[in-house]
This record gives C-alpha cells, structure tokens and sequence, in this order.
C-alpha cells in the first residue's frame, strides 16, 4: 500500500527530524508507545534508525484468541541521500510473531518549497488459515499509526 503526505517544509527540516533519536523517542512516547530504545547512526549519505518499542493495539475478536494485544516491533531504517532526495527502505517485525513488514519511501523537495513523502509498505504473515486476515489487520493499524506519525510530525515542524 503507497501512501504520500506533503509538508510545507523542506525536505532537510523534514529528514533531520524523521532521523533525530530524541524525537523519535519523544513521538513514541506521545503516541503513547512503551519500552522505546532507539539509536542513529549516521555514515556519509547513509543514515540507519534502530526502534525498537512496545505498542498496544485493539484486536478483531478472531485474532485476540491468537494474539496479544500488546507486542514488541523492531524496525531497522536505512536512509540514503541522493541528491535532494532521500530514500530509503525499513523491516520490521513484530517479535514472537511470524510477521514481517517492510517498506521502500522517499522524502523529495516539491515545487511550493516543501516536500513530499511516499511511504510503499507490505506485510507478511506466515500464519496458516488466517495469515491474510493478519496481514490485512496490520496493513490497516500500520496506515493508522503512520497518520498518527505524520500528524506528530507536521506539530512539531511548525
């Protein structure tokens, strides 16, 4: 699923907060998001984000039986600056499921001055009979909690 969001900012403002630490750190927490370990590490053009942190979701009846409602996601970033652009790729699983996520995005200047950010994710979930339904849950919190990212981003910008 490809989703993109425009900021009225540049792209630079934009990166160096989607790639601060202490503001990854702050959203987490904001959103409300437990146990939040987060490193930066930056190598040239490169930049890699580690986040890890605990998050609480509502589940359909038919998954809660399976799942708990609170799990543990670590998610590896990788930023790469070209030019103007940045783009990049994350994984990210969810820890004592088998289930994936990953997702290719960039963040590229737009005409008015600011910036657009297109986030392509996928889901897997290796789970007989129900994996699609899970994929599917996922997909749908993962759109949720972007918005939810996104919004915090655009706050803390202005």
């Amino acid at each position: 699923m490809a989703i993109t969001h425009h900021f009225i900012q540049d792209a630079d403002d934009v990166f160096a907060l989607m790639t601060s630490a202490d503001a990854l750190t702050q959203r987490c927490q904001d959103l409300g998001e437990k146990n939040i370990q987060c490193s930066v590490e930056e190598n040239g053009r490169k930049t890699l984000v580690n986040l890890s942190r605990t998050v609480k979701r509502d589940l359909p009846k038919v998954l809660a039986a399976m799942f708990s409602a609170e799990n543990t996601i670590r998610m590896k970033e990788q930023w790469e600056t070209i030019g103007s652009t940045y783009m990049g790729s994350y994984s990210a699983e969810v820890v004592g499921q088998p289930v994936a996520l990953s997702a290719k995005f960039k963040l590229k200047p737009s005409a008015d001055g600011g910036c657009d950010y297109t986030i392509d994710y996928q889901c897997k979930a290796s789970i007989p009979l129900v994996g699609k339904k899970v994929e599917e849950f996922i997909i749908s919190q993962t759109a949720g909690g972007l918005g939810q990212e996104i919004n915090w981003l655009k706050k803390k910008l202005c």
